[in-house]
């Protein structure tokens, strides 16, 4: 008798005759029934497939791939944790943003007194009678230029460290808060210390490749334009190339920034809860994007609107009271009206890091990478 035959002299549960042979199903059967000790059990299926229960993509047993979940859900999520955590999250937003507004205040109140000096925002023509001739205490244009650019780079620099401290810290609660874990304010600001030297130097690194990808293009399209006045000389045609060269320049600095911020939306998450260096934090952001080009941008896309609408909602009905002293130069007005449209973004902004780090453990989920508990 062969294995798998029946066996009438093998004994059935409670003695019934006509039991089976252990671990086998029903005559036609496959073997043992999955999930079910030796013995008596179901029969074995006749044939397994995709769609059938624990049929994974590789065309075997194994877990059903988790699928990528959509806007919606993620949003919910982002809401919920922002709700759930909210003062935490403003707590540390304000502690990382508050001295970037106070910062913005000099600044832009310069900058608006380098204006006025020149052009009357009132009558909407010039200062005096001459560009060359300012008005009382007033500095050559050139130098009150460079001196804004480079308060202004240096601006920039400062805010982006800050804010994407800011974005650790949201990046670190959220990643504990969808465990099911409270942590408290002395646990956030250690994780900042222990993560502020990799967060600096992922924010330099990245600051360093749109300078380079920026410098790129305009010596690409520099020397477009020095070939074409060389091969077509002097001319209408050479001003008309001009024009679209600067407008190419233009665009192209859009969608490539664009598109390499997009790549490496995920960088500070995954530096936060990989504990990757900065290079590496950068590679893997670009890694997990692949293909999800069209998909992230959207989620940014949305988040930015939705908090850039809301933000525009309350300061349009706190800017009114101040605006004329803005134009003024006020510093008073200028403080007041800083203060309070930093407020708005204080409590708005932890929204973005909320959603960006559900996105990365989406992305992290769909292709089955690892990420340290």
């Amino acid at each position: 008798m062969n294995e798998g035959d029946w066996r009438p002299d093998v004994g059935g549960p409670g003695g019934q005759p006509g039991g089976q042979r252990a671990g086998w199903g029903e005559p036609g059967g496959r073997g043992p029934a999955r999930g079910q000790p030796d013995g008596w059990g179901a029969p074995g299926p006749a044939q397994t497939g995709p769609g059938d229960p624990g049929w994974g993509q590789s065309g075997g047993w194994g877990p059903e791939p988790p699928r990528r979940r959509g806007i919606g859900d993620l949003f919910e999520e982002a809401f919920s944790l922002y709700r759930r955590y909210f003062l935490l999250l403003v707590g540390s937003t304000a502690l990382l943003q508050l001295p970037i507004i106070l910062l913005s205040v000099p600044l832009m109140a310069y900058q608006n007194e380098l204006t006025r000096r020149f052009y009357d925002p009132f009558t909407f023509g010039p200062a005096s009678r001459t560009p060359l001739d300012p008005r009382p205490g007033g500095s050559p244009l050139p130098e009150d230029l460079a001196l804004v650019m480079a308060l202004l780079f240096l601006f920039i620099l400062v805010a982006g460290v800050l804010g994407n401290l800011a974005f650790a810290a949201g990046a670190y609660i959220v990643g504990r808060g969808r465990r099911g874990d409270r942590p408290a304010a002395p646990e956030v600001l250690r994780a900042l210390t222990r993560l502020a030297g990799a967060v600096v130097l992922t924010t330099l690194a990245q600051v360093g490749l749109y300078v380079a990808i920026l410098v790129g293009l305009f010596g690409a399209v520099v020397v477009l334009l020095v070939l074409a006045v060389v091969l077509g000389g002097p001319g209408t045609g050479s001003l008309v190339l001009f024009v679209l060269g600067s407008v190419l320049f233009a665009v192209a600095s859009v969608v490539v920034t664009i598109a390499v911020m997009v790549r490496l939306i995920v960088a500070v998450p995954a530096l936060v809860h990989e504990r990757l260096g900065p290079v590496a934090a950068l590679k893997r952001s670009w890694g997990l994007l692949r293909g999800q080009m069209w998909r992230t941008f959207a989620i940014v896309l949305v988040i930015g609107l939705v908090v850039g609408i809301l933000s525009s909602v309350i300061t349009f009905f706190v800017m009114p009271t101040y605006f004329e002293g803005i134009l003024r130069a006020d510093v008073g007005a200028y403080l007041v009206a800083t203060l309070l449209t930093g407020l708005v973004q204080v409590v708005l902004a932890p929204l973005v890091p909320a959603v960006i780090t559900l996105l990365y453990f989406d992305l992290v989920d769909t292709s089955r990478s690892h990420v340290p508990a």
